[in-house]
């Protein structure tokens, strides 16, 4: 019971930040396969989270719970090793390096802010599904 609740606002969470950045588009979901900017690719090839996206680049697609899941390591993982000072344990969040600062569009990285993370991610698609998007 508690995976399909967490996979609901997984996906609920994914749809509100496509609806807020794209508009009212064709349905997706996790599964969907999806291109990425180039600087949101760099993040993929980093955060590494399988060994084939360790040369990941812009022309490659990848799923929307892969592209989840790689912001998620690059974060708690990546970063922490570049920077052992970046998580703030008082306020339990993260100071972001260049590349994240750029993609999240912010200086520090809220965990509990699932739309910001979520628009992140959105905002650097750039085809879902073969189908180009763009921003509204």
């Amino acid at each position: 019971m508690g995976t399909s609740l967490r996979g609901n606002a997984f996906e609920k969470s994914f749809k509100d930040a496509f609806r807020n950045e794209f508009g009212d588009e064709p349905i997706f979901n996790s599964r969907s396969m999806v291109k990425v900017t180039f600087k949101f690719a760099e993040l993929i090839r980093k955060a590494a989270i399988r060994d084939e996206f360790a040369t990941f680049d812009a022309n490659d697609i990848i799923s929307v719970l892969d592209a989840h899941s790689s912001v998620i390591r690059y974060v708690s993982v990546i970063m922490p090793r570049q920077d052992r000072t970046c998580f703030n344990t008082v306020d339990f969040n993260y100071r972001c390096d260049s590349l994240l600062a750029e993609l999240y569009q912010n200086e520090i990285f809220y965990p509990e802010k699932i739309q910001m993370k979520w628009r992140m991610i959105v905002r650097n698609f750039v085809e879902i599904n073969g189908i180009q998007i763009r921003l509204k």
